[in-house]
């Protein structure tokens, strides 16, 4: 029975996953049609970048995040969408020859080598400017409210700034090439992995929140699960790359194996517990936490 329960579950949340995934997809080719209509010359780099995709986490956290407190994730795709426009635009960047300087992403050539480096450069900064289009056009105010979407800019604003992604990815190249000095640089990989990819994290759980409504208490408590998830995803991130060739410095690297799986484990368990307010409507972002947390 245990394994029929268990199996029953794993079908559920990849069953929400493809069905938000394509919810997402659909809502983003809306997003970017203006650019195609319009004859904009980055329209293709951007398409490129965003498409197939990737698991597509960030937005999939933000619609699970409003689910589990009431309201459609009709309400919150604008939100999801815009945090992955930027998620996005980050990654052509620190593929670019003067960041991480990568040839292949997803197993196909990285934007700057498909169409150049000044255009990639060019529709990285589309798809920002595409991102808080999307929350603060007339049709965002419309379906959301004035407040609502002042709201929604300034957490992403925040999340994707100099205090959060971009500082943390900043921080990362100060670590690039002191891998023999791991020890040191323990504290300063843990920030990298709390801003470069915390902070987008939280602003997922926190734009679902807001849409629908959440108190202070509850965003609180969606904040601290968001950063433990984060590092949590990271270090699992970082062991399943461990063997590669890649001689980057890494959480995995700086922890060992052994730790970073007890690491993994416990950020996964603080995650889950701050959810414990939210009873049986959390099924899905602990299911989620499960699933993308592995040791």
């Amino acid at each position: 029975m245990a394994d029929s329960s268990s199996n029953y579950i794993s079908d559920y949340i990849s069953d929400y996953i493809s069905d938000r995934v394509e919810i997402i997809n659909t809502a983003l080719k809306k997003f970017i049609a203006d650019l195609e209509a319009g004859g904009s010359p980055v329209y293709e780099a951007v398409y490129y970048s965003l498409f197939p995709g990737g698991k597509r986490l960030r937005p999939i956290l933000t619609m699970a995040a409003a689910e589990a407190l009431g309201v459609s994730h009709s309400r919150a795709i604008r939100p999801a969408c815009a945090l992955e426009l930027i998620h996005s635009y980050s990654l052509v960047h620190d593929d670019l020859p003067c960041m991480d300087d990568d040839d292949f992403r997803r197993g196909r050539p990285t934007v700057h080598r498909a169409f150049g480096e000044a255009l990639a450069l060019l529709a990285g900064d589309a798809l920002i400017s595409l991102a808080f289009e999307v929350l603060s056009s007339p049709g965002a105010v419309a379906e959301l409210g004035a407040e609502t979407c002042v709201r929604l800019v300034d957490e992403l604003a925040r999340a994707s700034g100099g205090l959060g992604m971009v500082g943390g990815q900043a921080l990362e190249l100060s670590c690039a090439g002191k891998a023999g000095h791991l020890d040191v640089q323990l504290e300063k990989l843990e920030k990298v992995a709390m801003l470069k990819t915390g902070a987008l994290f939280k602003a997922s759980l926190r734009c679902g929140a807001i849409v629908a409504g959440a108190d202070d208490r509850t965003l609180d408590a969606l904040t601290r699960f968001a950063g433990y998830f984060g590092l949590a995803f990271q270090a699992a991130d970082d062991l399943a790359d461990m063997d590669s060739d890649d001689d980057s410095v890494s959480l995995a690297r700086a922890y060992g194996a052994a730790k970073t799986r007890s690491v993994i484990r416990d950020f996964r368990e603080r995650a889950i517990s701050e959810l414990g307010f939210l009873g049986e409507r959390a099924r899905i972002l602990r299911s989620l936490t499960d699933l993308l947390c592995k040791q």
